[in-house]
């Protein structure tokens, strides 16, 4: 298509990229994944392991009971410092359903 100098080309719309997915997805509460979710788009810095990386984005997980996963994969907190990650690496982290009461471990007791 020829333009002429009395003309101007179409406009070009905005084209919508793919969002990027979160390196973290960070879920306080064990029963209600929704409730406080956090969803981190921090890169992750070469040679940079999991500790490190949760200590850099300042989540302080303390001694709370949760479960990590790394691309589907579940990492023990005593393999953390260990834990090279790598550019693209999905980070999910929820806390752990914890027992209730004086009567021992019961989770449908406490949903009651």
């Amino acid at each position: 298509m020829a333009i002429n100098a009395n003309q101007s080309p179409m406009p070009m719309l905005p084209v919508a990229l793919p969002a990027a997915p979160p390196t973290l997805v960070y879920s306080p509460h064990p029963l209600l994944a929704a409730a406080g979710r956090q969803c981190v788009y921090v890169r992750v810095l070469p040679g940079e392991n999991l500790d490190a990386y949760l200590n850099r984005i300042n989540l302080h997980l303390g001694n709370r009971p949760v479960i990590c996963q790394l691309n589907g994969a579940t990492i023990p907190r005593s393999a953390w410092k260990m834990t090279v990650l790598k550019p693209g690496d999905q980070i999910a982290i929820r806390a752990q359903v914890q027992g209730g009461g004086d009567e021992g471990s019961d989770p449908a007791r406490v949903l009651l």
